[in-house]
């Protein structure tokens, strides 16, 4: 129960106690007489009236008049019906003078048959009140009004204050059926009924229900609320202009609460409301198949001018509906100049075929709509909403909406914010090229449209998505997703004179124009500040240009760009973006800028030119630019970025570093970027500016190259240039053949070109380009030429008019000049080019009646026989001379036999090293593989040595328990660190000669396997430089590539070899070996590869000098080993190792004061160097024969032998 309801049984309580209580009897019910009784009763005493019986005839004799001066109540328990007997002087009339808390309540009755002419004013009740205030109250409760044919209630009131809260007149639970109209209200006053409302009245219908009636009724003045009421099937009046309400007056209030309109069908020109000026609540109520042929529900009327004086707008809304439905209803509102609040509701299942707005038709209006639903609507014909309002929606949805209009949503002088709100599955299916999901057009003044945390998707369109025009618009897209749309034009198509667009956190993502003769996702025109913020373009495809952004016709533009990503979208020209020309091109080129920070474009790609960005645009100045990336993205022409003219007044310097190009590919030119034909090029660079020699009549095949600004050939394999044409002219008395052609795959070939002439001159021809399209500049604008007389070889002709030309001589076709085995000469008479008189010669390598037989080269070898004989008897007689003298020490311990015997290594029991002092001095040398002295100590040998006296003297004098011998084997001083370390160079030695011995081995097999697969391998001929032929070895290749490695080797021991300069304890033909490999790098591998790139194709000078240069070098290098043994042993020198072997002497000498003097040999030397000297023979030594076995010496066993010096 309700509080007007608990206050009510309240009421009845208390006037159970303080009443005059009458009962009613009487079928004929006088109320007359009851206005008597009412009149004679005190003020203040209540009458309560019983009605028992269950049906009363109303009087009819006119007089059924009751003055109030105290409250009364009607009650029935029985549902009594009144019949007012279909006579019109049964009305009852209520007068109040004093309203002092008066009521007069009907409880529990049924009102019926009252009926007056249509165009008679007299209603069943009618209540007059006379004062200032409005303290009284009727009250209807559970009553029924059934066939009333007039108005049920009209109330006359004086009222101009508000004291009481309550309504004056309230109908609680009651029913309302087959009655032309149910209230009206006026006041006293005219102003107050016409002008503005004295807030002091009200009708309160609760829980009510309304069927088959005409109308509800007119409110001049005060309020009305209906309040969990049912109205359905209300037909309308035709003495009336309206169906269910009327409201004349500035601050009326008409308030609709939790009620239902059901199956209102008004066949009449008339709306459901008529308001003016009236204050409209509409809360949690519905409408279902609501319809009236006035084309909406509700008719505001506004006398605010909005449109021309600001200051009268309204600053609050003065229809609010909330929290409600409207289902298959006409257009809701039709207004000017008002203010509309729409929150929670939903609009379904709504088709429109008129040319109204389907859903609100107001005018210079401000609408706000939130938390809206618009679903399954179907417009024929119009738009959503006029055009002619400003409209903010916050939180709407519309989906499923199907319009044949222009426009869904048509906004024009007026700003539109869209604030969360949802398009989906939208088909605007007007003509076409010219439906929109949007349309927006600001006039003269400045209008914003801002999209604002919104989503677009699944949407169709039949032109533009959202078109845009005006003089000046603010285009705001603010976290707007739009995606899966597909449409006849741009997603937004922005021809706005002057316009700022701005783009921020939103995504563009799998939309597609589908009109070929519009550009762009989005398009822009005209003048434009386009600024783009963290967004993606991604997928999109057009069938025009500009994969997501094109800009066309413009004057102005500046745009910004950053940290966005373009991505898969597709276009013509220009995958992501497209720049076309200025509109006007002598105008503002210096108020164009772009700005791109932080940008990726990646995937995008073009039919034709720009697979991310094609730029037509004259002008535009990179004012910003820093980490762009162009990724993958493809195109016929510029993979990456097409300029289509002059690059220096154009887009991007594609040079800069903070742009970075990354497999992209194009099919004519330019896979990172390109532009259009820019020069024609000659390919023969000797020709530019120079003068040619060209002989007359003869084919001088030209060619010349389309290049764009970058110096890219245009390929141009789908011929998009092949309109292009050059054409050779020359203006003296010359003729020119075969001097024209067009441009394929980026080639123009001239390959007749003939000039033939009159006499020998220099001609000049100029250059001639054609193209329809654009403007191809030449490197060269004349080639210069000199027409040359015939050769000597050559026949001299004329033709008919005097044009001398040359000829080859002709010979049969035997003669296999095609071949180039042989050539034609001319015969005796050079005037006549005959085949019977010309000849045929072999050229040079052939040879034979036709000039079938190749013709050999013959190669003589006695001179190398006899150098090769001399050679090898300088070699063999030092060889016998040695043989004869191997047992001399300088033979025997330098390598005639390697390492030591089984006998010698059985005996020893050491393995000689440097003495103890001498081994304090090595210290720093433990790399040496012999532990040699180094540089270091030789440098400091006198110090030393020095030092190692002072030592052995302290020595003698300390320790004269111990042996005193330096050498002595058993020296309890012996460096155990020592051994350890030499034992570990035992062991390197060891296994580097296994390793050379591995590598030796392998090295022949190799080669040996080598050689046999070349054997069976075809021998190729080879024509020289005189001509003649020979076969080609097939190692060739192999001998190259050992000689190549041999070198690197070589240098790689010249390395080593240098190092051992400052050696000592060492052989004194080692250090030779730095001579040795000197030699052996020049006149070796190095000549024999210089060789194969100089005289290869020249047999006898390769062999003679790849001979006499390895002779040289190889004899060089085997007298510098040979010659310090021969010449030893004739002196009788060969067995003191003094001569072949280098060492440190240990005593000084007095009369040089030095150390390294040499004058001075001492027994203890002679030993460390028969050490030193057996020590490397010990080394060598892998494996040694005994007793007719074959044994091999280990590294362990080498390990197990400890020595000192």
């Amino acid at each position: 129960m309700s509080l007007f309801g608990i206050y009510l049984t309240l009421m009845f309580c208390i006037l159970e106690i303080f009443s005059l209580n009458i009962d009613v009897t009487s079928e004929e019910f006088n109320i007359e007489n009851l206005g008597t009784t009412i009149k004679n009763q005190l003020q203040n005493e209540d009458i309560h009236i019983s009605l028992n019986n269950e049906l009363y005839k109303i009087s009819n004799n006119g007089r059924n008049d009751i003055i109030l001066k105290s409250s009364i109540y009607f009650i029935s328990k029985n549902k009594t019906t009144w019949n007012f007997q279909n006579i019109y002087n049964s009305r009852i009339n209520l007068h109040i003078y004093d309203d002092n808390n008066i009521k007069i309540v009907f409880e529990n009755i049924k009102f019926t048959n009252f009926i007056v002419d249509i165009t008679d004013e007299t209603s069943m009740f009618r209540l007059s009140s006379y004062s200032d205030t409005n303290k009284f109250q009727v009250i209807f409760n559970n009553c029924v009004f059934d066939d009333i044919q007039a108005t049920i209630f009209i109330a006359n009131i004086k009222c101009t204050k508000s004291i009481q809260t309550e309504p004056q007149v309230i109908f609680n639970n009651c029913i309302f059926s087959n009655s032309r109209q149910i209230i009206v209200i006026y006041h006293y006053n005219k102003f107050y009924n016409t002008e503005q409302s004295s807030e002091c009245f009200a009708f309160y219908f609760y829980n009510c229900h309304f069927e088959n009636n005409d109308a509800i009724g007119i409110i001049g003045v005060g309020d009305l609320i209906f309040d969990n009421c049912y109205i359905k099937n209300i037909y309308g009046n035709k003495n009336n202009n309206f169906a269910l309400i009327k409201s004349d007056t500035y601050k009326n209030n008409v308030k609709i609460l939790n009620s239902e309109f059901h199956d209102i069908n008004i066949s009449l020109n008339i709306p459901l409301f008529l308001l003016t000026m009236t204050y409209m609540e509409i809360i949690n109520t519905k409408f279902v198949n609501c319809h009236s042929y006035f084309g909406y529900l509700i008719y505001s009327k506004t006398y605010i001018n909005t449109k021309v004086n600001t200051n009268n707008k309204l600053n609050s809304p003065l229809i609010v509906i909330d929290n409600s439905v409207f289902n298959d209803v006409n257009s809701l509102i039709y207004s000017e100049n008002n203010y509309l609040s729409l929150s929670n509701t939903l609009f379904s299942n709504i088709t429109e075929i008129s040319s109204n707005p389907v859903l609100f038709n107001l005018k210079y209006s401000k609408v706000s709509i939130s938390n809206t639903n618009f679903t399954d609507i179907i417009s024929l014909r119009s738009s959503l909403f006029n055009e002619e309002s400003q409209y903010i929606f916050s939180s709407v949805y519309f989906t499923n909406i199907r319009t044949n209009s222009k426009s869904m949503i048509t906004v024009t002088q007026n700003q539109l914010y869209l604030n969360k709100c949802t398009f989906s599955n939208i088909l605007c299916n007007g003509d076409g090229d010219d439906s929109s999901l949007i349309t927006f057009n600001s006039y003269e003044n400045i209008n914003t449209i801002r999209l604002e945390n919104s989503k677009i998707d699944n949407c169709k369109s039949n032109g533009d998505l959202i078109k845009i025009s005006g003089k000046l618009s603010i285009i705001e897209f603010i976290n707007v997703n739009i995606n899966n749309i597909i449409s006849y034009g741009s997603i937004l198509y922005n021809n706005a004179l002057n316009s700022n667009v701005h783009i921020k956190n939103s995504s563009i993502i799998n939309n597609t124009n589908i009109n070929k003769m519009k550009c762009g996702i989005i398009s822009n025109y005209n003048n434009i500040n386009f600024i783009i913020d963290n967004s993606i373009f991604k997928e999109n495809t057009v069938r025009n240009n500009g994969g997501s952004l094109c800009f066309d016709k413009i004057n102005i533009l500046n745009v910004k760009i950053n940290s966005t990503i373009f991505e898969k979208n597709k276009g013509l020209n220009g995958g992501a973006i497209y720049l076309n020309k200025l509109l006007h091109n002598s105008l503002n080129k210096l108020n164009n800028s772009i700005d791109i920070e932080n940008t990726q474009f990646i995937y995008n790609s073009a039919d034709y030119f720009g697979g991310a960005i094609y730029s037509d645009f004259e002008g535009l100045n990179l004012s910003y630019i820093d980490k762009i990336y162009f990724k993958f993205n493809y195109a016929y022409a510029g993979g990456a970025i097409y300029t289509n003219n002059n690059r220096n007044n154009n887009l991007f310097n594609v040079k800069s570093p903070n742009m970075y190009f990354i497999n992209n590919t194009s099919v004519s030119h330019g896979p990172d970027f390109a532009t259009g034909p820019y020069i024609v090029n000659q390919t023969l660079q000797y020709i530019s500016k120079n003068e040619v020699s060209i002989t007359s009549g003869k084919s001088f095949p030209l060619q010349f190259k389309l290049l764009d600004e970058y110096e890219q050939i245009i390929y141009d394999t789908s011929k998009y240039y092949s309109n292009i044409f050059l054409k050779l002219t020359c203006k003296d008395d010359t003729k020119i053949i075969g001097n024209s052609c067009y441009f394929t795959r980026g080639i123009c070939e001239l390959n007749n070109f003939k000039l033939y002439s009159k006499n020998e001159k220099v001609v000049s021809l100029n250059m001639e380009l054609k193209n329809e399209e654009s403007t191809i500049c030449s490197k060269d604008d004349y080639l210069i030429f000199s027409i040359q007389n015939c050769s000597d070889e050559q026949i001299k002709l004329y033709d008919k008019n005097y044009y001398y030309y040359c000829e080859d001589p002709l010979c049969n076709n035997d003669c296999p000049i095609s071949n180039k085995r042989a050539k034609c000469i001319k015969g005796s008479n050079s005037t006549i080019n005959s085949i019977n008189i010309n000849k045929c010669i072999c050229e040079k390598g052939w040879k034979g009646e036709k000039c079938l037989i190749k013709d050999y080269i013959k190669i003589t070898n006695i001179y190398k026989y006899f150098i090769v004989e001399s050679i090898i008897i300088i070699i063999v007689i030092p060889m016998i001379f040695i043989h004869f003298h191997r047992k001399e020490r300088i033979i025997s311990d330098t390598g005639y036999e390697l390492g030591l015997s089984y006998k010698e290594i059985e005996k020893l029991n050491i393995i000689p090293f440097q003495s103890s002092s001498q081994n304090d001095l090595d210290t720093e040398n433990n790399k040496s593989l012999s532990s040699t002295l180094n540089e270091a100590l030789l440098l400091n040998i006198e110090k030393q040595l020095n030092q190692l006296e002072v030592i052995s003297n302290e020595i003698k004098l300390g320790n004269t328990t111990k042996e005193k011998s330096k050498t002595s084997l058993n020296s309890k001083y012996t460096s155990t660190f020592t051994i350890n370390k030499l034992n570990k160079k035992v062991e390197f030695i060891h296994s580097l000669y296994l390793e050379l011995i591995t590598i030796y081995i392998i090295a022949i097999i190799s080669f040996i396997i080598i050689t046999i697969f070349y054997k069976f391998k075809y021998l190729e001929d080879i024509q020289e430089i005189n001509g003649k032929w020979r076969y080609t070895c097939p190692l060739n290749s192999f001998n190259f590539i050992l000689n190549l490695i041999e070198f690197i080797l070589i240098i790689i021991i010249l390395f080593k070899a240098i190092k051992l300069m400052n050696y000592t304890y060492i052989f004194k033909f080692a250090k030779y070996a730095v001579y040795i490999v000197l030699m052996w790098a020049i006149l070796g591998p190095l000549v024999n590869l210089i060789s194969t790139f100089l005289f290869y194709k020249s047999t006898m000078i390769y062999d003679v000098f790849n001979f006499v240069s390895n002779t040289i070098c190889y004899l060089f290098i085997f007298l510098i080993y040979i010659w310090d043994k021969v010449y030893y042993i004739l002196i009788n020198q060969g067995n003191d190792p003094k001569f072949y072997f280098s060492s440190v002497k240990r005593e000084k000498c007095l009369v040089h004061n030095s150390h390294t003097c040499n004058c001075i040999k001492t027994k203890t030397e002679y030993e460390d160097i028969s050490k030193y000297i057996s020590f490397y023979k010990y080394c060598s030594k892998i494996i040694i024969f005994s007793k007719g076995n074959i044994i091999y010496i280990s590294k362990e066993n080498k390990n197990q032998l400890k020595f000192v010096i």
